[in-house]
């Protein structure tokens, strides 16, 4: 006999409401090619965590790491980290979850958010959206537009850390030089416009039945600054025909 303060739960109908409410749920699908963005949510705080501003090696590494940790459990195409944001370039369907935006978006926000919490010792969050491409080859346009705002914030953060007068986004190639003359200059490397991650093949020997035998199989590796970008740029231009 069920205890009595349990009557009312068990009175639920369960069936009945799960199909009432599943019927509501949001179903927005994604679609290949796209990019997931995943933006860090209050990244400024970190300096008071003892953490370097702006642009901190460990907090590279660790987003870094949540980039490799997504990209292994769902086989997408690269990614590209850069500033506090993770880029995640989905190339061919099918996608995982049948596409479903707020699963998407929702668990890859939370790899990201556990991953860099734990390697960083401190909670750190992140929202994450869908952004649509209109064809494969729109991902080196957004690649190039996402390393460009973060090279432009990147050189802003730096010139506030100076106390050089902010200029707008227009009037970036003046604030460089400013920096320059400083000898504060703006590097193109995992600073200025990040790191790029993609999957590569190589080659190694494993024991088989019939004896010793080359296998090929694939890693992720680390492509930091303009030279990552670049790298990408001229894979994605290869596999899909991308002209200039």
């Amino acid at each position: 006999m069920a205890p009595r303060k349990a009557e009312r739960l068990l009175a639920v109908n369960v069936a009945a409401l799960e199909d009432r409410f599943r019927q509501r749920e949001a179903r927005l699908a994604a679609e290949a090619p796209a990019v997931i963005r995943l933006d860090g949510v209050g990244f400024g705080r970190l300096g008071k965590a003892g953490f370097q501003a702006p642009r901190d090696p460990r907090v590279h590494a660790a987003l870094v790491e949540a980039a490799k940790t997504i990209l292994r459990r769902y086989g997408f195409y690269a990614a590209h980290v850069v500033s506090d944001e993770i880029n995640i370039y989905v190339m061919k369907p099918p996608l995982p979850y049948s596409g479903r935006v707020e699963k998407l978006v929702s668990i890859t926000a939370s790899i990201a958010g556990a991953e860099v919490s734990v390697r960083l010792g401190t909670p750190l969050y992140f929202d994450s959206r869908i952004v649509p491409l209109e064809d494969p080859c729109e991902a080196i346009k957004y690649l190039w537009y996402r390393a460009r705002i973060g090279y432009g914030n990147y050189a802003r953060s730096l010139a506030k850390t100076l106390g050089v007068e902010p200029r707008p986004r227009s009037k970036l190639a003046e604030l460089l030089g400013e920096l320059e003359a400083l000898n504060a200059a703006v590097g193109t490397d995992w600073r200025g416009v990040g790191t790029v991650v993609l999957w590569e093949r190589y080659r190694k020997t494993a024991e088989a039945p019939q004896g010793r035998v080359e296998v090929e199989r694939r890693r992720l590796a680390e492509h930091p600054g303009i030279e990552g970008l670049e790298g990408l740029e001229e894979r994605i231009a290869r596999e899909y025909g991308c002209t200039p």
